[in-house]
């Protein structure tokens, strides 16, 4: 099995919560949500375990201290954008890059094995974790070909009419091989309604 770094996105404000706290601050069940994703990410096997911080990174460093490494994203210009930012940190790492949000306190350690052991095993250059939903509002739509093969993901923002009734949604959560990865940010544009880099072009 190949060396694993593990990327947590946790540089979002979380606007739609209406707060001044960073959204992974927030408590559930007694304690901060991010905490809930690290403990996750500590019973993997990982060489590396970054976690990009932005809008109020004190706060989050104040409440993790040095358990992480830790990489600031200035401009939060979108997922792409953010993940970029650690290219130089992982510049020596040879391997596979896990990358999911710091928001997701539901999250099981046997599904992220999961994840990697399949993705490692079939040497995929990108294996990402998808989910249906009954109600699959505000999240990125899988679009698949009449073969099955995902041709893309396509946020909700951007979505026409049609494609809002897919109920396969994009979780967030990816295996990269890192190389192909970094390769692939650079040809990312911010060509969309929102204007950001997403990780999903």
């Amino acid at each position: 099995m190949s060396d694993t770094a593990v990327i947590i996105m946790a540089a979002g404000k979380g606007k739609r919560m209406k707060s001044n706290l960073p959204k992974v601050l927030h408590n559930l069940a007694g304690k901060p949500i991010l905490s809930y994703t690290l403990d996750m990410v500590s019973q993997l096997e990982a060489k590396r375990k970054i976690l990009i911080v932005g809008y109020k990174s004190d706060k989050i460093k104040e409440l993790i201290g040095d358990k992480i490494e830790y990489i600031e994203q200035k401009e939060q210009l979108g997922t792409a954008h953010a993940v970029l930012q650690t290219e130089k940190l992982l510049s020596g790492f040879k391997g596979d890059v896990l990358i999911l949000s710091g928001d997701v306190p539901f999250l099981t350690v046997k599904t992220l094995k999961k994840l990697l052991k399949y993705h490692q095993a079939n040497n995929f250059c990108c294996t990402l974790l998808s989910t249906v939903l009954k109600n699959p509002k505000g999240y990125g739509r899988i679009i698949r070909d009449k073969k099955g093969e995902i041709k893309g993901i396509i946020e909700e923002v951007d979505l026409s009419i049609d494609k809002k009734k897919i109920t396969e949604i994009n979780s967030g959560i990816y295996c990269f091989n890192k190389e192909k990865l970094f390769q692939a940010l650079e040809k990312v544009t911010k060509d969309n309604k929102q204007g950001e880099y997403y990780l999903t072009d």
